[in-house]
Parts: structure tokens; sequence; C-alpha cells
């Protein structure tokens, strides 16, 4: 299930402003356009600097570019290394695990992620019970459970402190990636809604241009 429909995609790349799928599975698009929210928080970016401008990378960010790949579960916070572990693991599933629903495969991006969480959960460890303010035992946990360099850095922030304090670290890294995995589907919302409004205005301009020629056969010859 791509993150980004085909029409949405096809304008923006006309307009420089999503890049390729990468080898890796992502593709980088420009921050205004990601969320709803994008063109007012990332106002300090023109909306015309194009993905290959000098000096654009970091008005891009990197977006996995369907839901089912490592890239995905890259995305949601799972280091490279467990990100392939749990994808190969995925894909050596019987075929009918990969039957697609009439939304297109949703259903498909649904298991793997409940697959992740179950690939995860074998790793869980004893004494993970949220009753340690160790730091280093944290640490050792995250890593264990395959969090990114950058989930981990997020996880032990000052600001996660007290979430730290009475949650189990495995609910604390499934809770992030659940987050996450809801931001993927928002920025897949706003590609939809994009595309409707593409939709919408061929929809006009076809409308017009039947309207004007229908004026044009009624005119009286001569005028």
């Amino acid at each position: 299930m791509s993150v980004f429909g085909p029409l949405d995609t096809q304008n923006l790349m006309s307009k420089g402003l999503i890049g390729p799928v990468e080898p890796d599975g992502f593709r980088r698009i420009q921050k205004r356009r990601v969320v709803p929210w994008g063109e007012m928080y990332y106002a300090h970016i023109s909306p015309d600097i194009k993905f290959r401008d000098p000096g654009a990378e970091a008005a891009f960010v990197a977006v996995p570019a369907s839901f089912v790949s490592q890239a995905a579960l890259q995305y949601v916070g799972l280091d490279e290394i467990t990100a392939a572990e749990a994808f190969q693991a995925w894909l050596s599933l019987p075929p009918q695990a990969f039957a697609t629903n009439e939304a297109g495969g949703g259903e498909v991006a649904k298991r793997l992620w409940k697959f992740m969480l179950w690939f995860m959960m074998r790793r869980r460890l004893d004494g993970d019970d949220g009753k340690s303010d160790d730091d280093k035992w944290w640490l050792y946990c995250l890593g264990k459970y395959g969090a990114s360099q950058e989930l981990q850095a997020v996880m032990m922030s000052p600001a996660h402190y007290e979430i730290r304090q009475g949650k189990p670290c495995f609910i604390c890294v499934v809770e992030a990636m659940q987050m996450r995995y809801q931001g993927l589907l928002l920025i897949q919302s706003q590609s939809t809604t994009r595309e409707l409004d593409l939709e919408k205005a061929v929809i006009r301009e076809i409308s017009q241009g039947h309207f004007r020629q229908a004026q044009f056969q009624q005119a009286p010859m001569g005028q």
C-alpha cells in the first residue's frame, strides 16, 4: 500500500516537490507538503524550493514509499538491522498473509504492523516491569528491542523521564512506534486530500471546456 497516491506523486514530481523512490525504500518530500499543518509549521521554508535545488536537504524529509516495507518499519522506530530481520520474517509467511482487501492493501499493512509487534514481543526481557529508573537498564532494553538510535535519544531525553518511571520499556517503545505509525497514516491522508483536489480541478476544467464548446456551437453564424 503506497503512502502517496499516483496522481499526487505525479503532480508533486512535476513541481520538484518530491523525489524518486531511493534503493532503501524512502523518498524525500518537501516538509510543507507532508501534513495538513505543514504550510504553517514550515512557513520559513520557501514553497518554491525543489528537490534538486542547492540547500534543499533541510527542506525535505524522508518518508517510506510503501506501508509494507522495511523502510516503514525503520520509519516507525526500528533500527535497520531489526527492521530487516522483521521484514524478512514477514516475507517468509505463507501467501495468504498477503491477501489484500478492497481498500487496496490496507489489511496487509495492518497485518505487518501486528506482525512487527509479535516479532518484538518475542524479545521482551524478564524484569522489564516499569520499576527501574536506571538509565543503563533502559538503554539496554531499548537496544534489545531494536529501537533506532533516534528513537533511543527521544526516549532517554529529560522530557520523557516521568514516562519512563511508570511504564515498562517495551510499552514505551510500542506506544512511540504507534504514534509514528499514526503519523504515517496522516501523511497518506494528506496525499489523498491533494489527489481529491486535483481530481476536482480536472472535472471543473472539463466542465468549463464543455460549456465553452456548447456556447460556440449555439452562437449564430457570423458572430
